[in-house]
């Protein structure tokens, strides 16, 4: 179990931890109804290869929708479908009432917005999950530990060191 959410929280992601097994993709569809092949999932994956002086290496990388503190989504679509939570600070969508118009998936920055039947759909964080205390599905798999759900500004601060990190060497 997880501590209560913060003011501001956000998914967190450490490479180094990630070994690709997708846990975090199936845990996903699953815990969303999602059959696997009907529609792109919330959560994707892929991994990047590189090679430095003969030495080859991978990093393994995963990501949904990042849960903008000012989500643009939720700013332009005109049936206010997408919001921020009532109790979790988790940008998340009810598309009851969706037309479809793709308003917040031109806006958003991380391809994080889906369709399927015409209307949008997207990563919630788990807000039911995260609402009783629980981490979310995609966090509670990984053995690892690569998936974080925590304050904004530690993930934040968190994410500036690993790249400072990276450019270094």
């Amino acid at each position: 179990m997880m501590a209560p959410p913060l003011k501001t929280i956000a998914f967190g992601f450490r490479p180094e931890l990630c070994v690709g097994c997708g846990r975090c993709i199936i845990a996903c569809l699953d815990a969303h109804d999602t059959p696997i092949g009907t529609v792109p999932p919330l959560r994707v994956s892929g991994r990047v290869e590189s090679e430095d002086a003969g030495q080859a290496d991978i990093e393994y990388y995963t990501a949904a929708c990042f849960h903008c503190e000012a989500a643009p989504c939720a700013a332009v679509c005109p049936k206010g479908c997408v919001r921020l939570d009532d109790v979790v600070p988790l940008v998340v969508l009810d598309n009851e009432f969706c037309i479809g118009c793709g308003n917040c998936a031109r806006v958003c920055r991380y391809d994080a917005v889906r369709f399927r039947g015409g209307r949008a759909f997207k990563c919630d964080g788990c807000a039911e999950r995260v609402r009783r205390g629980q981490k979310p599905v995609c966090a509670a798999v990984c053995s690892q530990g690569a998936i974080t759900l925590d304050d904004r500004n530690e993930v934040l601060r968190t994410g500036r060191q690993w790249i400072a990190a990276a450019i270094k060497s």
